[in-house]
């Protein structure tokens, strides 16, 4: 396994990281929920892992995509072609994700889904992965298509689908207009990449850098002692510099609620590694090694496209050859600058 390999390793370099995600994520498709043992009973979450990587185009995203096994690409992303309906005679339209139960569902391109499509997914993704609607019509006779990890059911004008599976999304820009795309992209465990050019050089001669095998696993997951890994994971999150962004942005300070619940389920995959379903405190030691990449996506994911050009080059040009090279005015680059030192980013 490619994700035991990296987790052996005493440093991980960016492509370790992005694979074990990536493998993390096609490994949970069919993970069931996360029982965390805390003073009062058990906290019931899902398990599933979503992924989201942020690339350039050519950096070999969609072609590492199309090599995953178990897994569905969805080439149509209308509300039909991917979630699915049902038409008044009743006839059901065949979708990406009605093949995608139990499995991973890759979309790429994720920035041209529209607001209807990522509502759904919303619910989707989340447990206990249910989505209804109205579908302005009524049909004709009650439909019931069902399997063990999808189904689409219609009756009178409400169309109900449930769909359990794991998402890998890819794309070349962040857009989060709007409330709903926000709630779409907090269900994913962000990744920006920024390919070096010796990067560029080694995909050009046919070497298949990020590598994904997945294991996949059908369990439930539990965590016997969940208030100690708690307290272990405040404690690392508070030594990182990182941390400070969301002292200065307490707006943005639920990602750290979401950024726990992410290293929890690294940890079931963890587990699963050695297949087990109880989570052992080595484990999520292990997954709180990528605690800190997680962070740093998290807060990359907020900075638009010339926030990230004016990261990766102003240690090499002045504020007026970026604000030339972006076709943007000087002012507008050193608000950016005093914005980006604000946030933590940039000292």
């Amino acid at each position: 396994m490619i994700a035991k390999k990296i987790l052996n390793k005493s440093e991980l370099t960016e492509t370790d990281y992005i694979s074990f995600i990536l493998e993390a994520s096609a490994s949970s498709a069919k993970y069931g929920v996360i029982m965390e043992k805390e003073e009062k009973g058990y906290h019931i979450t899902r398990g599933n892992i979503h992924a989201m990587i942020v690339a350039p185009f050519g950096s070999g995203k969609t072609s590492s995509f199309l090599d995953i096994e178990n897994a569905v690409y969805a080439f149509d992303i209308t509300f039909p072609g991917l979630i699915g309906t049902i038409s008044p005679d009743g006839e059901v339209i065949e979708s990406s994700l009605m093949k995608a139960g139990g499995k991973v569902l890759i979309i790429d391109e994720f920035q041209m889904l529209g607001i209807d499509v990522k509502n759904a997914m919303n619910s989707l993704l989340e447990y206990p992965h249910f989505y209804s609607r109205n579908l302005g019509y009524k049909i004709k006779t009650p439909v019931k298509h069902r399997g063990k990890y999808y189904s689409i059911e219609a009756k009178g004008n409400e169309l109900r689908v449930f769909a359990k599976f794991s998402c890998i999304a890819g794309g070349t820009f962040v857009s989060r207009r709007n409330s709903v795309a926000k709630a779409w992209f907090s269900r994913f465990i962000p990744i920006r990449f920024i390919p070096s050019l010796d990067y560029y050089e080694k995909l050009s001669r046919g070497e298949k850098i990020i590598r994904i095998k997945p294991k996949i696993v059908e369990a439930d997951f539990r965590f016997p002692t969940y208030l100690d890994f708690h307290k272990a994971y405040w404690e690392t999150l508070k030594k990182l510099d990182a941390y400070k962004y969301f002292e200065r942005n307490p707006e943005e300070a639920g990602y750290t609620v979401r950024l726990l619940q992410d290293i929890a389920r690294l940890s079931c995959f963890i587990a699963s590694l050695e297949d087990r379903v109880t989570v052992k405190k080595e484990d999520y030691e292990l997954a709180l090694r990528f605690l800190p990449s997680i962070l740093s996506s998290y807060i990359y994911s907020n900075l638009n496209e010339n926030d990230m050009f004016i990261l990766n080059n102003m240690h090499i040009m002045k504020q007026s050859e970026i604000a030339e090279k972006l076709g943007v005015s000087t002012s507008y680059i050193s608000q950016r600058v005093e914005r980006l030192k604000s946030l933590g980013v940039i000292q």
